[in-house]
């Protein structure tokens, strides 16, 4: 299968570079998790997507003049990814044992399957990906570039990492069904402890309400006369009830300020007709 004609150098340096942080330090921080490490696995899965997405917007944009990648159909299903190992790869010649074929369908059927994503990804990686898919990829087809740093300039780079992706989007779904599940399971013991803590949460409600009135409500004619409350604090309280008083029952409204109302000249006093011109 030939090379990827015009293949972007900067997605081959970020490629090359992910893997070897040593090699084109400029096009970014690099891989962050060690493979092996936690957190590793799920990098591994979240880079390769990502690179997958930058890989397939640049060549579907692009038009090759180059065979086979000038014909459309052939162009379309050259790095189609893989849903399953292939049989051609399923050969003792290329190294399938049953071990990888016990971890093959594993990742097919979920069956026992992954806690989390991250132990998934390295699963994936430090098994059946670093040492058989690539090998006996380029062993089959005669790609030698799919055992190295440079190898997504192969179409066969997207089968196989299209298969990996493949597997963590089967993952992906079965625990979001689990999800679903865990709720419909969770909902019923959810209602009832709600059941059972509404008189407490009725009791706090009522326990809040009363200290708001306390904060804010004036206070009461008791609570200025009773002789029980010390001097200082019956005369705030009086001067609260007082200023509320105040506001409440001015003793005197005035509709017109003093500044506010027109000269009165002469003639007004002298009894001139209201509505005269001055």
């Amino acid at each position: 299968m030939p090379t990827i004609p015009d293949f972007p150098q900067a997605l081959l340096d970020e490629h090359h570079h992910w893997h070897r942080a040593i090699e084109h330090p400029e096009v970014g921080p690099g891989r962050v998790y060690p493979m092996g490490t936690a957190g590793g696995g799920l990098e591994f899965l979240t880079f390769h997507r990502n690179f997958l997405a930058q890989f397939f917007a640049w060549y579907n944009a692009t038009s090759f003049t180059a065979a086979p990648f000038d014909n459309p159909a052939q162009k379309a299903s050259l790095p189609a990814s893989w849903t399953a190992v292939p049989n051609e790869l399923k050969q003792a010649g290329l190294g399938w044992t049953a071990t990888w074929a016990a971890d093959a369908a594993r990742l097919d059927t979920g069956s026992p399957d992954f806690a989390t994503a991250d132990a998934l990804g390295t699963f994936i990686e430090v098994g059946i990906h670093n040492q058989f898919l690539h090998g006996a990829t380029a062993a089959s087809t005669g790609e030698p570039t799919l055992n190295g740093f440079h190898s997504p300039q192969s179409s066969h780079f997207y089968k196989i990492h299209g298969l990996v992706d493949y597997w963590w989007s089967r993952w992906q779904l079965r625990h979001k069904v689990r999800i679903k599940e865990l709720a419909i399971e969770v909902k019923p013991r959810v209602t009832e402890v709600l059941k059972n803590r509404a008189p407490e949460v009725k009791q706090r409600i009522e326990e809040v309400k009363l200290i708001a009135r306390e904060v804010f409500d004036p206070p009461s004619f008791e609570e200025v006369v009773n002789p029980a409350i010390d001097p200082v604090t019956v005369a705030s309280l009086g001067d609260r009830l007082t200023r509320l008083e105040g506001e409440v029952f001015p003793k005197s409204v005035t509709f017109i300020r003093a500044n506010e109302r027109p000269a009165v000249d002469q003639r007004h006093d002298e009894g001139a007709s209201p509505g005269e011109p001055g």
